[in-house]
């Protein structure tokens, strides 16, 4: 898990120097901390498929926030250097922001899924607020210890998913205004239409 949230961290400061915070690849770098992780614990040999699956999103969860907290420093203390502040009165409220978000977050979280539930479907919550990146990452770890994780259609995007990498450095060697960034296209792939959609919209406006 430090190791994890120490490499991740420093792809989500790259990336946030890089293109901007709005791009950090926290979606990814989340799964990947989950797949390996349940994949460890599989060999270490737990054998309680809900703890393992349990163990492998707390872990992650922890490198997501450690990740996103990266990118949200550089992105702040950049934008504080344009601005003519000091970095250390910023890393004071960062502080506290963290701090204040760590107490407010879960209480809401725990109320939005009592009254209206989060995810998938229950008896009591028949059409609960989407998470699709929740489900997904759910789905990763709880496939791993259940045996029933499909790694052909895996393998299968993951080679896709070098293609299009490989079509995007192509597209920058030839200097071309078109990029193909493998980020924006799982992004496209795993988020629901009206996620996608809104994004889009976005994306002709800018």
């Amino acid at each position: 898990m430090i190791v994890a949230g120490f490499l991740f961290s420093a792809v989500a400061d790259y990336m946030a120097g890089l293109v901007g915070s709005s791009n950090n690849p926290i979606s990814g770098v989340t799964i990947a901390t989950i797949l390996t992780t349940a994949l460890l614990l599989l060999l270490m040999g737990t054998s309680d498929p809900a703890k393992g699956a349990a163990g492998a999103i707390l872990v992650g969860a922890i490198v997501c926030c450690a990740a996103a907290i990266a990118g949200d420093n550089m992105q702040d203390l950049k934008a504080g250097h344009i601005l003519g502040s000091t970095s250390r009165n910023q890393q004071i409220m960062q502080m506290v922001g963290v701090v204040s978000g760590t107490l407010l977050i879960a209480p809401i979280l725990k109320l939005l899924l009592v009254s209206k539930g989060i995810g998938l479907p229950t008896l009591l919550h028949p059409n609960p607020l989407s998470a699709p990146q929740a489900t997904l990452m759910m789905s990763v770890a709880s496939g791993i210890f259940d045996g029933n994780l499909p790694w052909d259609i895996i393998v299968i995007w993951g080679f896709i998913g070098v293609l299009i990498i490989l079509a995007d450095e192509y597209l920058k060697r030839k200097k071309s205004n078109f990029k193909m960034p493998v980020l924006a296209v799982a992004v496209g792939l795993y988020l629901p239409f009206e996620f996608d959609s809104s994004i889009f919209i976005g994306g002709l406006i800018a």
